[in-house]
């Protein structure tokens, strides 16, 4: 079931556009597969503050075991990815821009998430076996280029 659709979009530049028509898709295709489910919710767009910071995640979901937190990364091209996790986007110039790491991002967020609904509950610990799961999703067209170690189960293109 969808919880919460993405909000409107309010226009932008270039970029946010061009992340706005990412978002679109990939909240299209959840709501493809999950919109009659009676165990998977999904919530589109989702910002939660918590203890002054803000946890601004993409795509939520909630089934029976836990949660899964979508990171969408918007990028097309080349990324290089680090043995340490760190990504690096390579433009068809040349030019590398580091990205950090979107899987320890989506992490961050969930574990801020969590916290959120910590401290709303009267059950103390209530969220401590609670499975937090994250995959972080890129374009069909990014080349990706895997750390030694080999590809990450976080990522999906």
């Amino acid at each position: 079931m969808i919880l919460k659709e993405l909000d409107p979009f309010h226009g932008g530049d270039e970029q946010a556009f061009a992340a706005r028509i990412s978002a679109d898709r990939m909240a299209y295709y959840l709501r493809r597969y999950y919109r009659r489910s009676d165990t998977v919710d999904v919530l589109n767009g989702l910002r939660i503050r918590s203890g002054g910071s803000m946890a601004r995640i993409d795509h939520l979901l909630l089934h029976a075991h836990g949660m899964l937190v979508i990171e969408r990364e918007d990028i097309s091209g080349r990324v290089l990815i680090d043995d340490d996790g760190n990504w690096t986007s390579v433009d068809d110039g040349g030019r590398e821009l580091v990205l950090g790491s979107p899987i320890t991002r989506a992490y961050v967020q969930a574990l801020l998430l969590k916290a959120f609904l910590d401290k709303r509950v009267r059950q103390k610990g209530f969220f401590d076996n609670l499975e937090l799961d994250v995959l972080v999703v890129v374009a069909d067209d990014a080349q990706i280029e895997w750390p030694q170690t080999g590809q990450l189960v976080e990522v999906c293109n």
